[in-house]
């Protein structure tokens, strides 16, 4: 389960105190979630602490908190930047558009937004990095309007053709992002608080990393905690649901978690949904059953459908600092909690 590059029940989540929760069972596999088990995470995370500052981890099973705690000054409510795990927050926020039908995934990018001239670029191919443009370039600044920097960016070359190859950055999903503005009159701020944020009540997540700029990193410019970020992933494991109401469709959900690049021409060595990597697929499906949108900070956020178990491990380093860490926790995790 390595980055290929430097890559239902719900519980209200207000509620959660910080202790530690053994679980007797895992998705009606045996648990060996056990004092030991957790003071392994705990040294794992003393060392990741000494080396990167600080780290702080939650993992729920099964909807329950079965881990939270942080070391070295960083906490699970500690706000900090999340970097590319913008990526899956801006894809979700894309989703809820498409269940109201404002947006469809198939629709072509240049009935929407004229200044992108390509006619074969889809939605969905921006927030897949399939699009056909770099993944990245220095052509916008914070000032400047986010639908003024999606004008630059429209004008770029297109360097292959959408949908045929995998070219992952941020610049598309600047174009998706104002997109999104262009369906429902609101900036980006906005939309974000209104249509996701907000109702995962998700107080400590908001696009202001860099200020307050207008022009706000969609796939990269977010900043959260991991308790805050929690919710979202619970969501996505659930199905859609929060606290036992709908919030996303289930169809939505599927698009979120499909290996987008299954059907390129020449597959690449990883597998890539709307804004988040897959880990583990399921080969008849597409459907990944481990996920991750790692930062380049550190701040590494999962779901393993399997084991019915979601994490967040909070840093604000580097990922190849926090990798090897993360790495062995999930080690533990997987051993605590088989697969049934």
């Amino acid at each position: 389960m390595r980055l290929p590059r430097p890559h239902v029940r719900t519980v209200p989540l207000l509620a959660l105190l910080p202790i530690l929760v053994a679980l007797p069972a895992c998705s009606g596999g045996a648990s060996r979630w056990t004092e030991e088990a957790i003071g392994q995470i705990d040294t794992v995370l003393e060392e990741a602490a000494e080396a990167n500052d600080g780290c702080a981890l939650v993992v729920l099973v099964d909807g329950e908190v079965v881990y939270q705690n942080g070391f070295g000054g960083l906490t699970p409510e500690s706000v900090i930047p999340v970097v590319s795990a913008s990526k899956w927050l801006a894809a979700a926020t894309l989703m809820t558009l498409v269940d109201d039908g404002l947006l469809s995934l198939d629709d072509r990018v240049t009935d929407l937004f004229p200044a992108l001239e390509e006619p074969l670029v889809l939605v969905r191919h921006l927030f897949s990095h399939t699009s056909g443009l770099p993944g990245d370039a220095s052509v916008c600044t914070d000032w400047m309007l986010l639908g003024d920097c999606a004008a630059r960016i429209a004008g770029l070359r297109i360097e292959t053709m959408p949908g045929k190859v995998f070219e992952y950055g941020e610049l598309s999903m600047q174009i998706g992002g104002h997109l999104a503005e262009l369906a429902t009159g609101r900036g980006w701020h906005d939309l974000f608080e209104e249509r996701l944020s907000g109702p995962l009540g998700m107080t400590n997540t908001d696009y202001k990393t860099f200020g307050e700029t207008l022009n706000p990193v969609v796939g990269g410019g977010a900043q959260s905690s991991a308790l805050d970020y929690a919710r979202f992933v619970q969501m996505l494991l659930d199905g859609g649901l929060h606290e036992g109401e709908r919030f996303l469709s289930e169809d939505a959900i599927a698009e979120i978690l499909t290996d987008q690049l299954a059907e390129t021409p020449i597959k690449p060595e990883t597998s890539y949904g709307l804004g988040c990597w897959g880990y583990r697929v399921a080969p008849d499906t597409n459907r990944l059953l481990v996920a991750s949108s790692p930062g380049a900070h550190g701040f590494i956020p999962w779901i393993d459908v399997d084991r019915n178990l979601v994490g967040v491990l909070a840093a604000n380093s580097s990922y190849d600092a926090v990798d090897p860490y993360w790495m062995r926790i999930v080690e533990i995790l997987n051993e605590a909690f088989p697969i049934p």
